[in-house]
């Protein structure tokens, strides 16, 4: 007797985004290795996101070294929290860390956005700790939000991230 077994396959990239293999190993290359996440393009929130999925939503039109550090960004991010104690403390560590690397990286590539309130409040070259002081404490829209999806996360059950 065969026993048939249905699942949800994700698509490999949702609704509003494409892959687009060819600008995929070019990021690969800036990167500087191999990503194995889906790279997802479309208008997406910010320069990149990570969706439960752990594909990784990149905005289409914006220059390929500032999204290779997004990527070295998004790596740090698990796609689902244990919301557990401490979850709050771990997913500030984790965004910090993200932060760091996502700014060493684009000193690596020479590229810098100077509109982005991470280097605005804490400088390019600023490390984890003071990214992470910066994020539990300023009052810039950005870092309250992300304290309070932080949160959400550490309050929902299995700690799912939300679609962007």
């Amino acid at each position: 007797m065969l026993g048939v077994v249905a699942c949800r396959v994700e698509p490999a990239c949702p609704p509003g985004t494409a892959l687009d293999p060819q600008r995929a190993r070019t990021l690969q290359a800036l990167v500087g290795h191999p990503v194995s996440d889906p790279l997802c393009f479309g208008v997406v929130p910010e320069l990149g996101v990570r969706d439960p999925a752990g594909r990784l939503h990149l905005h289409a039109t914006a220059d390929d070294r500032l999204l290779a550090a997004r990527v070295r960004h998004l790596e740090h991010h698990a796609a689902q929290v244990d919301p557990g104690s401490g979850c709050r403390d771990r997913l500030l560590a984790e965004e910090a860390t993200g932060w760091a690397d996502e700014l060493a990286h684009r000193r690596r590539l020479g590229v810098v956005d100077p509109s982005c309130p991470v280097v605005a409040a804490v400088g390019a070259d600023a490390g984890s700790s003071a990214i992470a002081r910066w994020l539990s404490t300023s009052t810039h829209t950005r870092a309250a939000g992300l304290r309070r999806s932080h949160a959400r996360r550490c309050t929902m059950e299995g700690g799912a991230r939300r679609t962007p």
